[in-house]
């Protein structure tokens, strides 16, 4: 399903409104599509502020037709590009139930333009909320941007700039980041979607030429629609390329304004005055390409207001060429010095000519962890007495009749039980204003504590706060006791009070959207307070999102009150990212199934005996026969916290060190495990091999990585790396590792691992690990 998002910023405040943008494909069912966003992306709905629909892009849907259609007067059209209209028609603001408070508009184009519709989640449509102009087109430029984003990114386009190195284009130029356009070519929905961004500039079109064969396809996409998006029937418009890239770039003026002519000539005598020829290209720099070719033109008969250039990526300043997305201010694209090209010649990276891909395989190591460590070294020197952590954990208390697992849990009762923690609680309920009137607590047992703490913080400064549990303040008032005179307390506070959110774990947002959408609902007038204990989303940015959503919220509250509500507040107690991991992801339940996979290695352990009630503490790795029992624990004076910690809480803080180097930034090099051609973004052997050598840490880290994460591109590099962590096993602190190098081995980690070897068989008989013959290499 091709989705995306788009923010745009609030030049008033640092808020942004967030829209999720999605396609409705061609004879697909409204109906479906919304299905679809509810089911699989509803903590993303929680912080949006609308949905932006695009019907098919190949026809035109003209503004009163739509008008027209929802009023039930609209005229049926064959093939019909309205067909989805009749749903939103016959059911009405019912089909949108799900999603209260929504704008939903649609984006379509008619007469070579962009439109975007009136809010469609409105009992009557002609009363719906209409964008201004200005709006309209800020609210287009941003789409466009995040759609031309969101396709590079799909299609792994980007070479990322990497540390001390440059790559060397085909123009001999030296640049930190490289743009393989043709990448973006995935799918139909993706060169669609280049089409729909072109329609401004594709009038009375009568030939396309692309820069170069790699975006053909795209021109091809264009020719066919073109016959659909103008209701005429006609033949596919002619598209020709240039071909591979020249040095001399002079070849291309001349080959373009031979390709021009031969398009112009098959009109005939009578060429129409505005027919025009597209130049396409796939990205401009300089804009020089353009400049050859104006100039031939200059030196023809063909008129200059015959040729349009569009090019879909600008990466220079100094390019004038119409653009679809403009990275020319971004740092990955500014200009590189002439000393630091000079510098670079002898390692810079090259580009081929023809393919446009690097010519060798690239191994980027993500080795400088200090900063990344330091919120998780600090969260274990407060709380390492006590094991905050288990793994492999089955939650059969939250639901009976959908068990949930969890690879990494987080005791949130033993933490927020914990002095430390309370003292930090404190500090932030001091900051609340004004003080709250009621707490709202999920039901666990763990919010409730929370709130028990919160409440004794508030009687000791005199002031009397009332608790109410609720797991989403979905009040039915009529069916639940209980739900009426909450409804009423909630109603009858004043526009200066506040409502205290308090939440014993935050992961996605759900909990805390739901609460922030039925507040909105109830009628509740005054500020919104949201406290977390744990905050432990995924990705940093995750959390920002519903800051900025929480802060942007209000009530009830209406023009003739008096006063108006304070600025809404959300914090948490404790930060850390942690990878939210279900089953299929869960380390241990991978371990089972290598296991079961692999009987000839005695690696594999009855995990059900092994997990207590609530997950594993200790005992987390394989280790061989009669190793003992301290050698697979932190030893003293780790960065990562205090000697003999948990084994859980020691995974637990190596998984989130993983999951912040693949979710944020702290140089330039690219977020560890991104994908790119012929690119390998990877934890660097240093890592585990000079800085964090307990076996605890690099077991914790090898079952925390994704193999792309672990493994060299470089077959001769990863050999070598194979070499050096197998030889270090014979040490005895690294003995403990010898199952979990195994382990890895058979989950593609250690592709270069021969366990086939005489020495190596020999090695793992010995220790009792190889049960049957030696396996195939």
């Amino acid at each position: 399903m091709h989705r995306f998002t788009v923010s745009l910023k609030n030049p008033a405040s640092s808020l942004s409104t967030r829209y999720i943008v999605i396609e409705l494909a061609a004879g697909e069912s409204i109906e479906y599509l919304l299905e679809y966003l509810y089911n699989n992306s509803l903590s993303e709905l929680r912080t949006t502020a609308g949905i932006i629909i695009r019907p098919s892009v190949k026809y035109q849907i003209r503004p009163a037709d739509l008008e027209a259609r929802l009023k039930q007067a609209g005229p049926k059209f064959s093939p019909d590009p309205l067909y989805f209209v009749d749903a939103i028609r016959g059911q009405g603001i019912a089909l949108f139930d799900r999603f209260d408070g929504t704008e939903i508009r649609l984006l379509h184009s008619s007469e070579h333009k962009h439109h975007i519709s009136k809010d469609l989640n409105t009992p009557d449509y002609s009363a719906g909320s209409e964008l201004s102009e200005m709006d309209t087109n800020e609210l287009l430029e941003a789409i466009r941007s995040a759609e031309m984003d969101f396709l590079v990114e799909q299609g792994q386009c980007k070479l990322p700039p990497l540390t001390g190195q440059l790559y060397q284009i085909p123009s001999g130029r030296f640049v930190r980041s490289f743009l393989r356009v043709g990448s973006l070519q995935t799918s139909r929905s993706a060169m669609d979607a280049i089409f729909f961004w072109l329609i401004p500039y594709l009038t009375n079109c009568v030939g396309i030429i692309t820069d170069t064969w790699s975006i053909s396809s795209i021109s091809q996409t264009i020719s066919r629609r073109l016959i659909d998006y103008s209701g005429q029937p006609g033949f596919p418009c002619p598209i020709e390329m240039l071909g591979e890239y020249h040095a001399q770039k002079e070849a291309y003026g001349k080959a373009a304004i031979i390709i021009i002519e031969r398009f112009l000539s098959r009109l005939g005598s009578d060429i129409p005055e505005n027919a025009k020829v597209l130049i396409l290209m796939s990205a401009t720099h300089t804009g020089s390409l353009a400049s050859i070719i104006e100039s031939r033109i200059a030196a023809s008969h063909i008129s200059p207001h015959q040729v349009q250039f569009v090019s879909l990526f600008k990466l220079g300043t100094d390019s004038n060429v119409l653009t679809l997305r403009d990275y020319s201010n971004t740092l990955d694209f500014r200009p590189v010095d002439e000393d630091i090209s000079q510098n670079a010649r002898d390692t810079a990276i090259e580009i081929d000519g023809t393919a446009y891909f690097p010519t060798t395989n690239i191994d980027v190591e993500i080795y400088r962890t200090r900063q990344a460590i330091r919120p998780y070294s600090e969260f274990a020197r407060r709380y390492h007495k006590i094991p905050f952590a288990r793994v492999h954990v089955t939650d059969k208390t939250s639901d009976q009749t959908r068990p949930r697992h969890h690879a990494v849990w987080l005791d949130t009762k033993k933490i927020i039980d914990h002095p430390a923690f309370q003292e930090r609680l404190f500090e932030k309920l001091g900051e609340l204003r004004p003080p709250p009137e009621v707490i709202i607590i999920p039901n666990h047992s763990s919010a409730q504590l929370l709130a028990e703490i919160t409440e004794a913080y508030f009687l000791s400064h005199e002031h009397k706060i009332e608790i109410c549990c609720h797991n989403d303040l979905l009040l039915m008032a009529d069916l639940v006791p209980g739900d009426a005179s909450l409804k009423a307390k909630l109603e009858g506070l004043s526009v200066q009070s506040a409502i205290l959110i308090l939440d014993d774990v935050f992961i996605t947002g759900v909990r805390v959207a739901a609460y922030q959408k039925n507040l909105r609902r109830i009628g509740f007038r005054g500020s919104f307070q949201y406290i977390a204990a744990i905050a432990r989303p995924p990705d940093e940015m995750l959390w920002n999102e519903n800051e900025n959503s929480f802060l942007r919220a209000r009530g009830n509250a209406s023009i003739d009150q008096q006063g108006s509500p304070a600025s809404n507040q959300f914090d948490c107690v404790e930060m850390l990212i942690l990878p939210h991991w279900a089953e299929d992801e869960c380390p241990w339940c991978s371990e089972h199934h290598t296991a079961t996979q692999h009987p000839e290695f005695s690696i594999g352990r009855d995990i059900h005996a092994l997990e207590h009630e609530a997950g594993l503490v200790n005992d987390l790795f394989i280790l061989p026969p009669d190793t003992q029992e301290d050698e697979c624990i932190l030893q003293t004076g780790s960065f990562f916290g205090p000697e003999g910690m948990a084994e859980s809480n020691t995974f637990c803080l190596v998984a989130g060190l993983v999951q912040t180097l693949r979710t944020k930034r702290f140089s330039d090099a690219p977020l560890l495990g991104s994908k790119h051609y012929l690119v390998s973004v990877v934890l660097g052997e240093k890592v585990y091999r000079a800085h964090y050598t307990d076996s605890v840490l690099t077991a914790s880290l090898m079952r925390s990585l994704k193999p792309y994460e672990f493994t060299y591109r470089d077959r001769k590099k990863e050999k070598s790396r194979t070499t050096r962590l197998w030889s270090s096993l014979s040490v005895p602190t690294n003995a403990a590792l010898l199952c979990e190098v195994v382990l890895a081995h058979l989950q593609n980690k250690l592709p270069e691992l021969d366990l086939a070897d005489e020495n190596k068989v020999a090695r793992l008989e010995a220790a009792g690990i190889l049960t049957k013959s030696a396996p195939g290499s």
